[in-house]
């Protein structure tokens, strides 16, 4: 692993971690690896993380092990507009003081049902709500 591949993993770890709320230790705990070590990932100063540490991380922030080594492709966001329901919708949770996280929105901007996207923002809400439930 390069040491440009250490910092964007160490870089995509950070972002992770904070999106979700996770202070290193909790997330430390839940992926019961050090607190030390998932520092030195996030500053991109540990020696290639074994794989198993790389699985024992995606788990402990509910991601995908590609999420993590930045191997999924998310849509580019200046040449896709978000549609004008999600836009809406996006808009009400930030005046409510809820917004969305960049994953939320890529995932609502990858819905489909046989082909056809939500279209209001009452669908993305809906949606958003059950996933969420669901999740949780």
């Amino acid at each position: 692993m390069t040491n440009d591949e250490r910092v964007s993993l160490g870089q995509r770890l950070h972002r992770l971690r904070t999106d979700r709320g996770l202070g290193l230790g909790e997330l430390a705990r839940r992926c019961e690896v050090s607190k030390g070590y998932l520092s030195q990932l996030e500053r991109g100063e540990a020696n290639n993380p074994s794989v198993e540490a790389v699985r024992k991380l995606a788990a402990g922030l509910e991601v995908p092990v590609a999420d993590l080594l930045g191997e999924n492709p998310k849509r580019d966001r200046r040449k896709v507009p978000l549609p004008d329901g999600l836009k809406r919708f996006a808009a009400r949770k930030k005046r409510a003081g809820e917004p969305l996280t960049e994953d939320d929105v890529d995932m609502l901007t990858g819905i489909q049902y046989r082909g056809t996207p939500p279209k209001t923002d009452k669908d993305f809400e809906l949606l958003y709500e059950f996933i969420k439930r669901v999740i949780e």
